[in-house]
């Protein structure tokens, strides 16, 4: 966990459960901290969460055609105290490429369904936040400024085992201590995907999560992996050329 004070608002004032704002979860914003939610960093799960604990609570989300997973039950008040889950910036551009979101349309830009890792990556790093998808903007860039200075504390998606404990705890949300987060991408699926140089570009073009949430390279991870296939592909194109040497001696 990290603790830090930042300008932190929420672009609008709202109690619809929806990426990039601040919700209030409870009546009084004194009594508990809001939360930034951010796609493709377990937003789905924390929203299946929201909904599961207000009804055990006896409380139900209302719904309309302009908030499509639902409003709290209390109207939006500003927080004093925020949390932010965030996710390795470098695993969330490949999940967000994975889950399809490179073909959703924003502002106008879209991919088509057939684009490779390379192509979105690529096109998403040299294009303004504002002009991409959610699920690929900055992090950084997510439930921000406005006014006022907002006690913040950052919980890393990797690091899930370590703190719902405590937000367990604090938020009265024992479901937490009973599911985990899905679809988190393991070292040899993402150095599938990534070469040394995506991999830069990726980490340089979100230099300001990376420094803000706390977040190191994935490069000697990575490396280990590739350094592994090489030798995999090494000794096997060996072994054929072996067993086509012998079928000629025969």
């Amino acid at each position: 966990m990290r603790s830090r004070k930042s300008r932190l608002m929420t672009h609008v004032s709202t109690n619809c459960v929806a990426d990039n704002v601040v919700l209030p979860l409870c009546a009084n914003p004194l009594h508990c901290p809001g939360l930034c939610l951010v796609p493709e960093s377990g937003s789905a799960f924390f929203k299946r969460v929201i909904a599961y604990e207000l009804e055990r609570s006896g409380m139900e989300m209302t719904f309309d055609e302009k908030c499509k997973f639902g409003r709290l039950p209390w109207h939006w008040l500003a927080s004093h105290r925020v949390v932010r889950i965030v996710r390795h910036p470098v695993e969330r551009m490949l999940s967000a490429y994975l889950n399809q979101k490179h073909t959703k349309w924003a502002s106008g830009y879209s991919f088509s369904h057939h684009a490779n890792f390379t192509e979105v990556v690529t096109t998403i790093t040299r294009l303004p936040d504002a002009h991409v998808h959610l699920s690929f903007r900055r992090q950084t860039a997510m439930c921000k400024v406005e006014t006022g200075d907002v006690a913040t504390r950052v919980l890393r998606l990797e690091e899930y085992a370590h703190w719902r404990l405590r937000l367990a705890k604090k938020l009265h949300w024992p479901l937490l201590l009973s599911l985990v987060p899905r679809n988190r991408i393991g070292v040899d699926v993402m150095a599938t995907f990534y070469t040394p140089d995506l991999l830069h570009r990726v980490e340089t073009w979100a230099a300001n999560d990376m420094k803000v949430f706390g977040y190191t390279s994935m490069f000697d991870c990575f490396d280990a992996e590739w350094k592994r296939r090489r030798s995999w592909e090494t000794s096997t194109v060996t072994e054929i050329e072996d067993m086509l040497s012998d079928d000629t001696t025969t």
